[in-house]
């Protein structure tokens, strides 16, 4: 299993994709960091949690913020300097350019009884744009069960190939689901500069082949 490299288990909290393409890493909502334990119980009590997985909603939306900041803040934190971070993820929120960027794209979100575990989004052209885990589910296979979910829908509407952009820590994450690098880029996130890699990943009618 993939989840037995350390490296990997981090990448389980996908993170982002950003640039010409995405709005959300450098001209994100911007709001306050989140913790775990800002849900309300043990972290340790969400392992316990069953988790499906449905398409988003709008009463998601504080929800889905809340987990990308957290994922970042706490998740990325071992692949990222504390200046990449606060620039990535600063701390005033635009919900409202959040609901914008959502209703542009497909997005699917992992529950756990009511409290969202992770979400995943893509655009009708293969691009696979945002790929969260919350820290408390982290280790769980949802990034795996969201990405599935995403490439599914993509193989249904005929598309020959699904591309992304990975982070640092994302990027073992999706040589394990088959995607091949294309290029390594340097992004510019409010005078900060986070490494990135183009991925893609073709789409053969018969996933086994």
């Amino acid at each position: 299993m993939w989840q037995s490299d350390p490296l990997a288990r981090a990448a389980e909290i996908l993170l982002d994709n950003g640039g010409e393409r995405d709005d959300v890493l450098c001209d994100s909502p911007r709001l306050p960091s989140a913790r775990a334990a800002d849900f309300g119980q043990p972290v340790s009590s969400y392992h316990m949690l069953p988790v499906t997985e449905r398409p988003y909603e709008p009463g998601d939306l504080a929800g889905v913020v809340e987990l990308f900041v957290a994922s970042i803040r706490s998740l990325a934190a071992p692949f990222y300097t504390p200046e990449q971070l606060a620039a990535w993820a600063p701390a005033t929120p635009d919900v409202a350019r959040w609901q914008q960027h959502l209703a542009s794209q497909h997005t699917f979100v992992a529950d756990g009884g009511g409290i969202l575990a992770g979400f995943a989004s893509y655009q009708p052209d293969g691009y696979l744009d945002l790929l969260y885990t919350h820290p408390a589910f982290a280790r769980r296979g949802i990034a795996s069960r969201l990405y599935l979910r995403v490439e599914a829908a993509l193989r249904a509407a005929g598309l020959p190939r699904v591309v992304t952009h990975a982070s640092l820590a994302a990027r073992p994450f999706f040589q394990h689901h088959g995607f091949q690098l294309d290029a390594e880029e340097g992004v510019e996130c409010r005078g900060a500069t986070l490494r990135r890699f183009a991925m893609h990943k073709p789409l053969a009618a018969n996933p086994a082949l």
